[in-house]
């Protein structure tokens, strides 16, 4: 079973209003962090790099792959859509290695609050950040080989690479051991930082806690933005190619992944208190004007 034009319309109108609602959240989680005091530390360094990555997904979902899907959706297997899937390719890598430094900074910060400072700094975070981007590039760049493609099929309009050597050792080993890797990274760490909030939340002597409440809300953001990653990829790789109605497949697979980067803002701005009480403050302006 495959999709037929007339379902193309359809297809567009999803990937046009998700990809929207995506960059409209995360421009306000973007703005938020560039004004708030508390994001520019190593963590918000980190937390901008992802949403830049989330942003980017949402702006080709919006104005790259809706347009070629109502156009000519034969622009998919053309240059066009092979830069397109390059795109999102690259956006898809860069944030799983945030997601992964984003663990690191947690794991340390929690561990060893008193190091975190000369550690986890800023500096470093800017390096990390810039590393996850060159390397993502990097990576992503051989796709400009011919034969090395990522594209959307168009009978069930998910990403795949071409059926060749280049093809499996991007899709097998860049795409999918890579994304398995970090992710197993980040559930470890997210784990064992987990366990020492939780080890030190009643503290015997009745101290402060070493840890702050905000850095604990930064763990709790970073952990529930990796759970939902986990299910992402599980969801896109094991579930969906079993998946034989083709509606449903194209939910569990490139809607999801378009959805994980319009979910992610909704989650920073859960977690911020800051970020809400801006929001407050923006809609009783608006209100009151």
């Amino acid at each position: 079973m495959a999709f037929t034009q007339s379902d193309y319309g359809t297809i567009a109108s999803i990937f046009f209003l998700g990809g929207s609602l995506g960059l409209a959240l995360n421009i306000l989680v973007l703005y938020n962090m560039l004004k708030l005091p508390n994001f520019k530390c190593a963590f918000g360094y980190i937390s901008l790099s992802h949403s830049i990555s989330a942003l980017g997904n949402n702006m080709v979902f919006a104005f790259a792959l809706a347009p070629m899907t109502l156009i000519d959706v034969l622009l998919h297997s053309s240059t066009v859509g092979s830069r397109a899937g390059l795109l999102i390719y690259m956006l898809w890598q860069s944030g799983m290695f945030s997601h992964v430094l984003m663990a690191v900074n947690r794991f340390v910060s929690v561990y060893f609050p008193r190091s975190d400072h000369f550690v986890m700094t800023k500096r470093f975070a800017c390096i990390a950040i810039g590393v996850v981007w060159v390397a993502s590039a990097a990576t992503s760049l051989i796709q400009l080989i011919p034969g090395c493609e990522n594209f959307l099929v168009l009978d069930t309009f998910h990403f795949t690479f071409n059926n060749n050597v280049c093809g499996a050792l991007l899709g097998l080993y860049a795409d999918f051991m890579v994304s398995i890797t970090c992710i197993v990274i980040v559930v470890v760490l997210d784990f064992f930082t987990f366990l020492k909030i939780r080890k030190n939340r009643v503290r015997i002597d009745g101290s402060e806690p070493v840890v702050s409440k905000e850095n604990i809300q930064f763990f709790y953001q970073s952990a529930v933005q990796g759970l939902v990653v986990f299910f992402e990829i599980f969801t896109y790789f094991y579930v969906s190619p079993n998946i034989s109605n083709i509606w449903i497949r194209l939910s569990l697979s490139t809607c999801l992944l378009m959805a994980v980067n319009v979910v992610d803002p909704v989650i920073i701005i859960y977690f911020s208190d800051d970020i809400q009480e801006n929001l407050k403050h923006a809609i009783s302006r608006y209100e009151i004007s």
